[in-house]
C-alpha cells in the first residue's frame, strides 16, 4: 500500500511547457511519519498522537484497473499540487474494481489539501499530450477540477481537527484526448 522508503526523481515530459503541464507531475514518494527525538517525554509523545488525526481517502472512477494511484498530501499553498518534493506525505494503491484507498496516519491538525494521479503505465510521472493536457486522470480534494490551469490551494483545502478520524471520497478526471 505504501511506496519504497527512498522516492525516486520526478520528470514531466512534455514539449509545450504550459502551466498545467507543470503542475501536474507524478506523485511518488512514501507515507513516513516522522520519529520523536531521543529526548522526548512520554507526555509529548502521548500528547502528539492524541492530538493527530487519521485521514482515509477513498478514490473513484478510474477509468481502467492498470498501474497506480499516487497520493500527495499537501501543507503549503505554494507548493500544490505542482511541487511534489514539498508534500509532507506521499503514499500510493492499487487499483481494484475501478477504486483505490490510502490512509495517512497520525496526521497533525490544520490545513491540507490532496492530489491524486493515476500513473496508469506506473513510470511516476503524468503524461501529456497536446498543449500540455494529462493523458493521466487526475483528482484533488473537494473534488475541484483543473480548468485551464491547475486547482489553487485554497480551493481544494481541507481542516483536519485534531484526534479526528475522516475519510474523504476524490473522484478521478481525464482531460486528455
Amino acid at each position: 500500500m505504501t511506496s519504497p522508503a527512498e522516492p525516486p526523481k520526478f520528470t514531466v515530459i512534455s514539449s509545450t511547457a504550459a502551466v498545467l503541464s507543470s503542475a501536474l507531475v507524478a506523485l511518488a514518494g512514501s507515507e513516513s511519519a516522522q520519529a520523536l527525538p531521543k529526548d522526548s517525554g512520554a507526555e509529548e509523545t502521548v500528547a502528539s498522537a492524541a492530538s493527530s488525526a487519521r485521514l482515509t481517502v477513498a478514490i473513484d472512477g478510474f477509468r481502467n484497473n492498470r498501474g497506480q494511484a499516487l497520493v500527495a498530501l499537501f501543507r503549503k499553498a505554494g507548493a500544490f499540487p505542482a511541487q511534489v518534493e514539498q508534500a509532507e506525505r506521499r503514499a500510493e494503491s492499487t487499483i481494484t474494481n475501478l477504486r483505490a484507498q490510502v490512509v495517512f496516519e497520525q496526521v497533525p491538525p490544520g490545513e491540507l489539501a490532496l492530489s491524486v494521479l493515476h500513473d496508469e503505465d506506473n513510470d511516476r510521472v503524468c503524461r501529456l499530450g497536446l498543449f500540455g493536457i494529462p493523458k493521466e486522470g487526475l483528482g484533488f480534494s473537494r473534488n475541484v477540477r483543473a480548468r485551464f490551469g491547475p486547482p489553487d490551494f485554497a480551493d481544494a483545502k481541507l481542516k483536519l481537527a485534531a484526534g479526528a478520524q475522516v475519510s474523504i471520497a476524490i473522484h478521478m478526471r481525464y482531460y486528455g484526448f
